[in-house]
């Protein structure tokens, strides 16, 4: 259904195309549909028709038919009074799903709820509606439609959105090699081998633990499969994805893992030379969100104490610290009501927490870490790729940092980045320095008291030497190819 269309109009359209597929509707005899409207018949015939079925039949019988064809174009009507026949005196019953309940806003949502519950009651009939359990549980708690009716919920287990990402490159590789549709809509049919190597490259890739591309991927989708193939999609058609470099390293040594730093990037940036946080899918954590008092580290801040509780009980369940005992310990040490709440919206926005009202748009009365959280502090927010990305969109306050950095910046040599990178990290060192004496001296906080920057300082080395060893056995193996860029 289009957004802002009518439930019913489009319900009652897709009800008449799928029973007139059906055989046991499409199979009642004239007989039976008398006796759906048996009691209305009765009545006509006792009534206002009693004397024209004595004197005339078959005007009679006109009458009676007018009557039924009256009915049969009333579909709220006809229908469900057909469906509970069937239902009481054939035995046949119905299930109806109303699916994607996700993609409506929230008055529509309730709508639907109080439409289903209502057309399963007239047809006694099951309604099955799917939804996100935070979906579920907002109307529940906010006194929405399913707080008034009395409902069975069945949750099913996360699926992995990986795993089914892998089915459809494997459906669409094979569909290419057997030279089915998906080979059909190449523009160059003499690149079907080079597609379908490279989908089974990807699908191997984000199958395989060793890259953590599967991680990633999981971590910033949350279980959401939409989220996770508008991510894939870009990673897929981003610029910044070197299919030939893939391709040609693929043809020497006969098997190749996209690392992670390499999905990292592509999404990312996407189709824009340069990374800017508003237009990403991939969250800066090192972003100010009040000029008038910054910081660099409210967010991350906010994920360590939350993830420093993700165990702690409270009236609105595992891992929720309420709101006001939030703001409560930041402003002990400075941090102004704006940057909290604009934090908050901003992570909540990216699924890195969710409120007890699960609305990103809205304050709500409690935080917890998710999933999604834990992954960006304790993993993505140490990996050089990340690190090489955000700082082209973190505000540098520092003039001799600002011109290192700038120099640096369109660079592409892999010792640049390093060197842009280690410029940005010290740079936060300083910082963090700065605001990390009135944390002591304010606050007994034990998340909050404890320092970022070094940690992350460690893990950053780490990454780069893992990565110029990758680039030094690279080295060793490579030759000219024909997927390498002329010069």
């Amino acid at each position: 259904m289009e957004k802002g269309g009518s439930i019913r109009n489009f319900f009652y359209d897709q009800l008449r195309a799928t029973l007139a597929k059906n055989d046991n509707y499409t199979e009642l005899t004239s007989k039976q549909l008398r006796q759906v409207y048996a009691a209305e018949i009765r009545e006509l015939s006792i009534g206002p028709l009693a004397v024209l079925e004595r004197q005339d039949k078959r005007a009679y019988e006109a009458k009676i038919a007018d009557f039924l064809l009256q009915r049969y174009n009333d579909s709220e009507s006809h229908y469900p009074r057909v469906l509970r026949f069937l239902a009481d005196r054939l035995g046949v019953r119905c299930f109806v799903v109303f699916d994607n309940v996700d993609q409506h806003d929230f008055g529509d949502q309730q709508e639907i709820f109080q439409f289903a519950h209502a057309f399963s009651a007239k047809c006694h009939a099951f309604s099955l509606v799917t939804m996100w359990e935070e979906t579920y549980l907002r109307s529940k708690k906010t006194g929405g439609a399913l707080a008034a009716y009395q409902s069975v919920a069945y949750t099913f287990p996360p699926v992995s959105v990986v795993d089914i990402i892998s089915r459809r490159l494997e459906y669409v590789v094979s569909d290419i090699q057997k030279g089915g549709v998906a080979r059909q809509l190449l523009a160059d049919q003499t690149k079907a081998d080079d597609v379908s190597d490279f989908l089974g490259l990807v699908r191997e890739s984000i199958l395989h633990d060793r890259r953590r591309a599967r991680h990633f991927l999981e971590s910033i989708s949350m279980g959401n499969l939409r989220r996770a193939m508008e991510v894939f999609s870009l990673f897929l058609v981003s610029g910044h994805t070197d299919t030939g470099k893939i391709l040609g390293t693929y043809r020497i040594e006969h098997s190749y893992l996209i690392p992670l730093h390499e999905f990292i990037k592509s999404i990312g940036l996407g189709d824009y030379r340069f990374y800017q946080s508003e237009l990403s899918q991939v969250v800066n954590l090192f972003s100010i969100s009040d000029e008038s008092r910054p910081s660099h580290f409210t967010k991350i801040r906010l994920l360590e104490y939350l993830y420093y509780y993700r165990n702690h009980t409270t009236t609105f369940g595992m891992g929720f610290i309420r709101t006001d005992a939030i703001v409560d310990a930041f402003l002990r040490f400075g941090t102004s009501d704006a940057d909290l709440n604009e934090s908050l919206r901003i992570l909540a926005a990216y699924l890195l927490v969710e409120n007890d009202t699960y609305e990103s748009n809205e304050l709500g009365g409690a935080y917890r870490v998710t999933a999604a959280g834990r992954y960006f502090i304790r993993i993505l927010m140490n990996k050089f790729a990340y690190l090489d990305l955000v700082f082209q969109d973190t505000p540098i306050a520092d003039r001799v940092v600002f011109d290192t950095v700038e120099k640096l910046v369109a660079s592409r040599d892999l010792d640049d980045r390093f060197a842009r990178v280690a410029a940005f990290v010290d740079y936060m060192l300083g910082e963090e320095e700065r605001e990390h004496a009135a944390i002591l001296s304010t606050s007994d906080s034990i998340p909050l008291r404890e320092r970022i920057i070094p940690e992350l300082r460690k893990a950053f080395e780490s990454d780069k030497v893992f990565i110029k060893k990758g680039r030094k056995r690279r080295e060793s193996k490579a030759e000219k190819t024909p997927y390498e860029p002329k010069v």
